[in-house]
């Protein structure tokens, strides 16, 4: 795995469960399924980062059936800028289908392809766009009439 790909699993577990402690241990779990399921090849697929986060995400799921407490991230001991609010995105992972949330987190800021997240987690493109669209229209991303990024 290259530094960009640990990064995007470090970045996907500190949005979906941002508690420092799970976002370590899940990130660590789902570096090892990646390097067994890519064989140490060259070539890497987002697909398998797609899938393997998911299994390991449901897992720490199941351990906390409820949403993570997210603790002030400073006590955390987080490096984030500070100039970067994030209550409003913790707010609407709290609110949000946990589906909505981790394709969101995919396709947005990990910037991982439709298809990609499609064959990660078996199913369809078109279910992933719906994802997607979704979660922006509830970001307020998105005007329901046009469709369009505001």
């Amino acid at each position: 795995m290259t530094e960009a790909q640990i990064k995007s699993v470090a970045l996907f577990f500190y949005f979906t469960l941002a508690d420092k402690t799970v976002a370590f241990a899940a990130s660590t779990e789902t570096a090892h399924i990646i390097r067994k399921k890519n064989n140490n090849s060259s070539e890497f697929k987002d697909s398998v980062l797609v899938y393997a986060c998911y299994k390991v995400w449901k897992k720490y799921l199941k351990k906390s059936p409820k949403n993570f407490v997210h603790n002030p991230i400073s006590e955390q001991g987080w490096l984030v800028p500070a100039h970067l609010k994030l209550e409003l995105w913790w707010q609407f992972s709290k609110e949000t289908e946990p589906i909505t949330l981790l394709t969101l987190v995919w396709a947005i800021l990990l910037d991982i392809s439709d298809k990609d997240i499609a064959e990660g987690m078996g199913a369809t493109e078109g279910t992933v766009r719906y994802r997607i669209g979704k979660g922006l229209k509830s970001l307020g991303m998105l005007q329901p009439s046009s469709g369009g990024l505001l």
